[in-house]
């Protein structure tokens, strides 16, 4: 069973806006965001899957927590309490691993392509140097949805994986990342 939980920090204290735009146009909201998104991914092997993301990827473990079944009973996530690890990435991203005490059973198999689950589809993280992210998840014989990273699109080279629970993981490299996301320019 594959599930993700997008969080998102919102201050206690956030403020209303201060000026009313024009009748004639909608009251612009937003999200006030204060930390990176972070990927939750629900795991029946927490171990194993950490065994991927710390071993394989590089990311680095920031946390290791146990919730009670009352809990997370109340919070609406399981009944009987879980497990999460909460994993980051050097620019902050993080993907929590989650294992309930009680593992639910697999409904049904995965997609045999990545566009064909709905929902959540999969973690996508862009990177540089995807050629040696390519040769490490082969040495690691993690599987690859192809025999080597494609061009997408001029400057665009991707490449998706499969963790160990099959959640399927995106690999991407841009030529210039910087006109992708002006606005991570410092």
């Amino acid at each position: 069973m594959w599930l993700a939980i997008l969080i998102f920090i919102i201050p206690a204290s956030s403020s209303a806006q201060t000026s009313k735009p024009p009748a004639s146009q909608p009251e612009s909201w937003s999200l006030k965001v204060t930390a990176p998104l972070e990927t939750g991914v629900v795991c029946v092997d927490i171990d194993r899957m950490l065994s991927f993301y710390v071993d394989v990827l590089g990311l680095k473990v920031v946390a290791d927590a146990h919730t009670t079944a009352e809990m997370s009973n109340k919070f609406g996530a399981t009944p009987a309490g879980y497990r999460i690890v909460r994993l980051q990435t050097p620019s902050g991203e993080r993907v929590k691993l989650v294992q309930p005490n009680k593992v639910a059973a697999k409904s049904t198999a995965g997609p045999a392509f990545v566009f064909e689950r709905q929902g959540t589809a999969y973690i996508s993280f862009v990177i540089a140097g995807i050629q040696d992210v390519a040769k490490r998840l082969k040495q690691h014989g993690i599987k690859l949805m192809s025999t080597d990273p494609v061009e997408v699109r001029k400057g665009v080279t991707a490449l998706f994986a499969q963790d160990p629970e099959g959640n399927f993981v995106e690999f991407v490299e841009y030529a210039d990342v910087a006109s992708y996301r002006p606005d991570l320019r410092k």
